[in-house]
């Protein structure tokens, strides 16, 4: 922001509250706050957008008795199902027949492995 303009600056900080929006002195400062907020923003949108496909998941999960930890271990490891969490949000809210088929998929291989499971995950 060394090299940016007056003019860019008060062109940038249109739309601020106060002296903000005038006077260049206040207006670098609180530019430079709103840009810091804007980058933090945009990691934090992926990460609530995340957060909410996992709680989408686990809801849909629930119905069915299937813990989530279980289903994503199971899907990772055990399963040739190579479906993210966004994907799987999706089927879980509008195709809940297609994200049953998805988890009867996932956990079957876990119930007859002769593997030792965690006693959480055993089905």
């Amino acid at each position: 922001m060394g090299n940016w303009s007056r003019t860019k600056v008060l062109r940038l900080a249109k739309g601020f509250q106060g002296r903000a929006k005038n006077c260049y002195s206040l207006a670098i400062v609180r530019l430079h706050k709103s840009l810091q907020h804007a980058y933090r923003g945009r990691k934090l949108r992926r990460r609530i957008a995340r957060r909410d496909w996992i709680t989408r998941i686990n809801s849909a999960l629930s119905e069915q008795s299937v813990k989530y930890s279980c289903f994503i271990h199971g899907l990772n490891v055990y399963s040739n199902v190579a479906l993210n969490r966004k994907v799987l949000a999706e089927l879980a809210v509008n195709e809940p027949y297609s994200f049953r088929a998805v988890v009867n998929e996932v956990i079957e291989p876990v119930s007859y492995t002769h593997l030792t499971l965690p006693t959480i995950c055993s089905v």
